[in-house]
């Protein structure tokens, strides 16, 4: 079942409750910032690791808030490189 918009506390949610979040573009300025902040050089695509925390930042400020404390696990394509200039979006599942 989809969640529309809204806030949601650990009660309202069942097995198999999905949401995405808004899309965001991945860009050569984000690249650049990350690449200054963590000291690890990057050439070409976005490292995993920021590709995740822009997706976690759509997540908080998206449609649809998840009030509960919850642990999730990530699912990622390593293999598939992200370049700037890609939109790249996250899919949540209550499992």
């Amino acid at each position: 079942m989809e969640l529309g918009p809204g806030s949601y506390d650990f009660d309202d949610l069942a097995t198999g409750a999905w949401f995405h979040t808004a899309w965001c573009r991945v860009t050569q300025d984000a690249v650049a910032r990350f690449s200054a902040l963590t000291g690890i050089p990057v050439e070409g695509a976005a490292p995993t690791l920021l590709v995740l925390s822009l997706v976690e930042g759509a997540k908080q400020s998206g449609p649809v808030q998840i009030t509960a404390e919850l642990l999730h696990g990530w699912r990622v394509d390593p293999d598939t490189p992200v370049q700037p200039g890609t939109q790249v979006r996250g899919r949540y599942e209550v499992t």
